[in-house]
Formats: structure tokens, C-alpha cells, sequence
């Protein structure tokens, strides 16, 4: 269900396109292109803070104090829809420019790719591979941040994001991992992608990543909120 939730809406645009590119005028390369990249603008804006929402949902599950996944869902998606929204937005637009591939124009690490026999070239691709690593590892703790530590502003969950994934490097790597594992099975069991994708393939980690999670987090919450609660007696 929380599956569901997630990609339907996310990725229903682009799989419209890829179902109908075949029958679309294949004169125009570039055209073809911006229509592509236009479908994914409803992910870029949708699915992070559906994501967000999924892990408050299941980080309630965790404490027992959800009263069902649809209403807490929608709830949680409303809650924090603006400052989830933002960060996509961000993240949409970083991942656009490195990764672009228009024909006769190529984002950096497509650039850096293909032109590995120029040092200059070696460099920038490990760079670049180097800012997606914690981009990626900032990205594994940011929706538990935003969902547990509310009020704060953008920078403050950047920067929490940060020292969260790197207070339990062990915990960040195994949260990595089972990412990693989800994406390969995607790509490597093409009969079973779409199944994987639309049933389990991100609610299910996410759910190995609030349970791994939960024990840290929980307690750092926990003596946020009692210093809240002391200091407003």
C-alpha cells in the first residue's frame, strides 16, 4: 500500500511516455528528450516527500501509535510537504545537471565519463563521484531527520543529515547497502523490475532503514523533547 503511494503517482507520467514513445515522431531527438525529462518533473516533485511520509508512517509503526497507514500517510505528506518539497527540488536539479545526456550536450559525469583518457577528465569524474557519495549518504538520513526533528530550517537538516550519517558509520553503510541491493535487483531481474518496483521496491527498504535506525534516533528525540519540555515548565 505505502508502495503504492509512493510510485503511482511519482512515475505514472513517465510510464506513459515510455509506453507511448514508439508511436511518437522520432524526427526530433531533442524534443523527444525535453518531453522524457518533463514526465519526470512530477517525481522530482512528489516522490521525496512521499518518502518522508512513508517513514513517518512506518517510524509510527515502530512506536505503536499509528492509527492506519492511508490517514497517517496523507497527514504526514501534508505535514511536510513544503520543506520536502524545497529539498527535491534541490536534489531534482543537482541530479539534472550532472546527469543530462541531450544529444550534441552531456552533463559532467556522462562528459567525464567519456573522456576518461584525458587526466583532467579523471579528476572531475572522481569528484563528481565523490559529491554523489554524500549526496547519496546525506540522502539515507534526511527523511528520518525531517520526520523526527521538526522545526527546523533547511540548512539545520542538511547539516543534522550529515552528522547523523556519519555518528554510526557502520549503520549509514548498512542502510547503503540495502539500498544498493534493492536498485541492482531492480536492474539485474528485469522480469520481476516492475513487481519490485511498484509493490516493494521502496517501502521495503525504507522499512529496514526505520527499524535499523529507530533505537539512535528514538533516544536522541526522546532528550530533544524532555529538554523542550523542561525548559517550557
Amino acid at each position: 500500500m505505502l508502495n503504492l503511494l509512493i510510485v503511482g503517482p511519482a512515475l505514472l507520467p513517465f510510464l506513459i511516455y515510455t509506453y507511448i514513445e514508439g508511436y511518437l515522431d522520432q524526427s526530433n531527438p531533442v524534443l523527444l528528450k525535453v518531453v522524457e525529462y518533463a514526465t519526470l518533473i512530477p517525481a522530482g516533485i512528489y516522490i521525496f516527500p512521499a518518502i518522508v511520509a512513508t517513514v513517518d508512517v512506518l517510524r509510527m509503526y515502530q512506536e505503536n501509535t499509528t492509527k492506519g497507514v492511508f490517514k497517517e500517510f496523507f497527514k504526514s505528506l501534508f505535514k511536510h510537504f513544503f520543506k520536502s518539497f524545497i529539498i527535491s527540488i534541490c536534489i531534482f536539479l543537482i541530479l539534472f545537471v550532472l546527469l543530462m545526456d541531450f544529444p550534441g550536450f552531456k552533463g559532467p559525469l556522462l562528459y567525464f565519463f567519456f573522456n576518461l583518457h584525458r587526466f583532467e577528465c579523471l579528476i572531475g569524474l572522481m569528484i563528481t563521484l565523490s559529491f554523489l557519495l554524500l549526496l547519496a549518504i546525506m540522502l539515507t538520513h534526511l527523511p528520518l531527520v525531517i520526520v523526527y526533528f521538526d522545526g527546523l530550517s533547511l540548512l539545520q537538516y542538511l547539516k543534522l543529515a550529515f552528522i547523523m550519517a556519519f555518528k554510526n558509520v557502520w549503520k549509514t553503510l548498512v542502510i547503503l547497502l540495502i539500498i544498493i541491493g534493492f536498485i541492482a535487483a531492480d536492474f539485474l531481474i528485469p522480469a520481476i523490475s516492475p513487481v519490485i518496483l511498484f509493490i516493494l521496491g521502496i517501502s521495503l527498504p525504507l522499512y529496514f532503514i526505520v527499524r535499523i535506525s529507530f533505537k539512535e534516533y528514538i533516544k536522541i528525540y526522546r532528550k530533544v523533547e524532555r529538554r523542550e519540555n523542561e525548559e517550557s515548565i
